[in-house]
């Protein structure tokens, strides 16, 4: 056969998660990606995927899990943390169960509701099947606010990417204050 043909019914994987068929003309029919997690489309800051609000205390944090398909998948995610009165504002993200053979990034960004505050930098790690952490010192937030402006209040930005293709098989995703 040539480049190009196939025999028809015949099946490869292709982009990841995906299957392409060979038609009855002995071409290849475009890839059906398979899989996608029911946060998609997340692919950009811009459409980050919204999550419910969470507060700083004790015990707020939940936990995600999605995939990285197709081939090459950015997820980004956004939550707004409220920042309760006697409470510790502590925001963090952790990256766990990344699929075996596959090495995924983390990174955590957050904008201060006081929009006069000093945000922390962004942060990035990796994992390459273990657990990893950010956590983040927003105590900056209030530092322009006046002087009886305690609101470390803000908006946690999340992104998970590969350092390869990805996997069809979950990661998990913690987050809370």
């Amino acid at each position: 056969m040539n480049e190009g043909e196939c025999s028809p019914g015949a099946s490869v994987p292709c982009d990841n998660c995906g299957t392409k068929t060979c038609a009855t003309n002995c071409q290849w029919n475009p890839c059906s990606i398979g899989t996608v997690d029911s946060y998609e489309p997340n692919d950009t800051k811009a459409a980050a995927r919204v999550l419910p609000s969470i507060d700083d205390k004790d015990g707020s944090h939940t936990y995600l899990l999605a995939n990285i398909n197709p081939a090459g998948n950015h997820d980004w995610y956004r939550v707004f943390i409220r920042d309760v009165a006697g409470a510790v504002m502590e925001p963090f993200v952790k990256l766990s169960q990344v699929p075996s053979g596959q090495a995924y990034y983390v990174c955590a960004e957050f904008v201060c509701e006081e929009t006069s505050g000093n945000p922390p930098p962004r942060q990035c790690t990796v994992s390459y099947g273990s657990e990893v952490r950010i956590d983040l010192d927003v105590s900056g937030c209030d530092d322009n606010c006046g002087a009886f402006c305690f609101n470390n209040s803000g908006t946690l930005y999340m992104q998970v990417y590969p350092s390869g293709s990805g996997s069809c098989s979950f990661y998990r995703l913690d987050y809370g204050a």
